[in-house]
């Protein structure tokens, strides 16, 4: 869709002339604190079934559990394992009540977890609890899977206990795993929300099958997770893990989103080095994807590198690009953001700015709401432009009514009937 630009851009002086290897999964099921990446890390480490997260099952090892929850300053000597971690989860010391959860979870048995979850559910899930809410389901995962599953299934309504359990089950048995997580798909048109898990638990030992499971999977916010999830993963290894591996997907639309993914990934680093790789790889889809926030983050760091790598983009990604640097400058200078996007729109006018002059008019409306109208015509909605116009209108009426209805007597004819008929029809009932 070919750009317009403005009409009446003389007006304000605006110028037009001027594979894959294994390591440990980071991605978290949902977002959490500090603890809950610890818990994973610990998660991570195969133990062969074990039920906690030391060498348990020995006897020196439940002694050692033992005496390190005697030393615990909040647990009290002869309570129950469930009254031990009601007194541990309200402890105001986060080591001292994490050492003392880890020495709870080495004393369990494994048919005492079902009551002791039950325990510290019942005392609420507060964001500061998800970390230890998730170490106990990873426990109890490493000692029977299929009992903490059917519990999970039972009283959560989410996927988070039920993804926590089976990433942890996946990382010993993918094969039980992966049968679970199948047969308690129940809506097979949609994405099946278990191989998220799943692909979790297995992807730090096996990137190829987990690769695998995430292909089969429909477009999705569940897929997106799993990809994240490998993204990750690959990311651990290094960035160019990451972009080998992101290049062996098969499905076009997976495969642009891998490379989005990706770029947004290396970018927190070296914006410069994702931009250069976008656009090698030459993929409208993914440019289009992060081209706004990758300009963002790289004019952060070099303005003009970032501006000149938005300026050399296909006209197909230009657009897109282009609204980041213009998110930037228009918070400091509305005048130097629409000069700097009317000379681009000029030179490309293959290329659709829709997105920069929404970006441009929201910034500048305040600081100057002539700039801001005079902008709303380059909009190729005609929808968008009555509403751009409605708000611009009402907000400058409010503060300045005489330099409102001068800018509208003197554009009427090119504006909205129902804009200017109903802003003078305001007028004169005022």
């Amino acid at each position: 869709m070919k750009s317009k630009l403005p009409i009446y851009l003389s007006l304000w002086g605006v110028s037009l002339g001027a594979a894959f290897f294994a390591g440990k999964s980071l991605s978290p099921a949902i977002e959490t604190t500090e603890t809950v990446q610890s818990a994973k890390s610990m998660r991570g480490e195969k133990s062969g079934g074990s039920g906690t997260f030391s060498d348990s099952g020995s006897v020196a090892s439940m002694a050692s559990a033992q005496a390190r929850l005697d030393a615990a300053p909040m647990v009290k000597k002869g309570s129950t394992p469930e009254e031990m971690v009601a007194d541990i989860a309200r402890y105001d010391d986060a080591i001292e009540r994490n050492n003392a959860l880890l020495a709870l979870i080495d004393s369990l048995a494994p048919e005492e977890f079902l009551s002791v979850v039950d325990a510290f559910r019942e005392l609420g899930i507060t964001q500061d609890r998800w970390g230890e809410y998730e170490m106990l389901l990873t426990a109890w995962a490493k000692v029977n899977p299929s009992e903490a599953l059917d519990y999970a299934s039972e009283n959560t309504s989410g996927s988070f206990a039920r993804n926590t359990i089976l990433s942890t089950w996946a990382s010993t048995n993918p094969d039980a795993a992966i049968a679970w997580a199948e047969a308690n798909h129940e809506n097979k048109d949609e994405a099946n929300p278990w191989l998220v898990g799943v692909i979790e638990g297995i992807a730090p030992y096996d990137v190829a099958r987990a690769t695998g499971l995430m292909e089969t999977m429909p477009r999705s916010r569940e897929r997106g997770q799993a990809l994240n999830t490998l993204i990750q993963q690959m990311m651990m290894e290094s960035p160019e893990d990451a972009k080998a591996w992101a290049g062996t997907i098969q499905d076009e639309v997976l495969r642009s989103g891998a490379y989005a993914t990706t770029a947004e990934a290396i970018a927190r680093k070296n914006p410069a080095e994702a931009a250069e790789w976008l656009t090698e790889l030459a993929d409208v889809e993914a440019l289009n994807r992060v081209g706004d926030d990758l300009a963002q983050t790289w004019y952060r760091e070099s303005p003009e590198d970032a501006t000149n790598w938005v300026t050399s983009l296909p006209a197909e990604a230009m657009g897109e690009a282009a609204e980041g640097i213009v998110d930037r400058v228009v918070r400091e200078d509305p005048i130097q953001a629409a000069e700097w996007l009317s000379q681009l729109a000029t030179a490309n006018p293959d290329a659709n700015f829709d997105g920069s002059i929404r970006e441009l008019v929201r910034g500048s409306v305040r600081r100057d709401p002539e700039l801001a109208a005079t902008w709303v015509s380059g909009l190729s909605s005609n929808e968008d432009q009555t509403r751009y116009y409605h708000r611009i209108l009402s907000e400058w009426n409010n503060n300045d009514s005489a330099a409102a209805l001068n800018w509208v007597q003197a554009n009427e004819q090119n504006l909205p009937e129902s804009i200017a008929r109903r802003f003078l029809n305001t007028q004169q009932q005022n």
